[in-house]
């Protein structure tokens, strides 16, 4: 799956262009946008998706990795319910359903 590789940071956005809540999800390093997120949500809210959209690429990967290790170990039998929202999580993420 092909994704903005980097580390994603959530940084602040520049308040004198844009509302006091604007928070944007960054590449560390270049500052390349990946997403901002400004209205329609208190910020507490804001802070929250900010923080967990910016650890999805770290989330993907570890998860990925698991179930390439335990999948061929474990017997997913005992663990039917947790290993199918796994392979459901990665699929919705490499754009299945």
């Amino acid at each position: 799956m092909e994704y903005t590789r980097g580390e994603w940071k959530v940084r602040k956005a520049n308040p004198k262009y844009l509302a006091d809540n604007c928070t944007e999800i960054i590449i560390a390093g270049s500052g390349a946008k990946i997403a901002k997120m400004d209205d329609g949500w208190s910020n507490l809210e804001i802070k929250a998706n900010a923080q967990l959209i910016s650890v999805a690429p770290d989330l993907y990967e570890a998860l990925k990795g698991l179930i390439d290790i335990l999948g061929n170990t474990w017997n997913q039998e005992d663990y039917r319910d947790e290993f199918n929202k796994a392979f459901q999580a990665i699929a919705k993420a490499e754009g299945g359903k």
